[in-house]
Parts: structure tokens; sequence; C-alpha cells
């Protein structure tokens, strides 16, 4: 059911459009964002042709996925504070062929920042 005009949208609904306005940002407009893509699905293209052409499989993803988190499980404000296993990547939900669930990035909003000082 539409919302009438003037009933302003809740902080949740102003953070889903931002968010949505920010992935659609983030394709390249000129060669991506007409083709309706998602990103798994983006991504699932460039794996497959990676597998293609390096002979890996989806075990040598899963390895990635696996490190990735072993890496971030060190880290007490890391997204993802535990270690994930090379077979629970594998026995994960499959999102686009061959990416699994836990192969895939969550929606974040990460920041980087570095600080220079000097004379």
């Amino acid at each position: 059911m539409a919302r009438p005009r003037d009933v302003k949208p809740t902080f949740v609904e102003r953070r889903k459009f931002l968010q949505q306005g920010a992935l659609a940002g983030a394709a390249d407009q000129a060669h991506e964002a007409g083709t309706g893509m998602t990103f798994p699905g983006f991504f699932a293209l460039v794996a497959n042709r990676y597998l293609h052409e390096s002979g890996a499989g989806p075990e040598h993803l899963a390895m990635v996925a696996s490190k990735n988190r072993t890496n971030g499980a060190g880290n007490p404000i890391a997204a993802f504070g535990k270690e994930v296993s090379v077979e629970a990547v594998l026995q994960s939900r499959l999102i686009a062929d061959p990416l699994r669930l836990l192969d895939c990035s969550p929606i974040t909003d990460g920041a980087a920042a570095a600080e220079e000082s000097g004379p």
C-alpha cells in the first residue's frame, strides 16, 4: 500500500533508500548499471571465468573465504569475528553459482583513515 504524500518516511525507509542509491551508484554506470545485474551475479560471472581459465574449483574459492574469515577472527571489532572452515563455506547456501553465502561480502559501511604528520 502506498504511503500518503504528507506522511514522512521512517528512519528505516530512508536508510534503505540511501543504501539502494549507494549500491546503484557503485556500479560502472556506462557498462554495468543498465543491465540490471546484481553484484553477486556480476561477481559470479567473474568467478566462473576465473575458474574456467585457471582450472581452479569451488574449493579454492572456499579456501579464500575461510582464510579471510580466519584473518578477521583476530580483530575484536571485525564484522565477522569467527573462523569458518572450508567445509562450512562449501555447505553454505548457493547465492549465484559458484558463489555461496560465505563467499559473499555483506553490505557494510566500512571506512579507512590515514594520518600523516611531519614538519
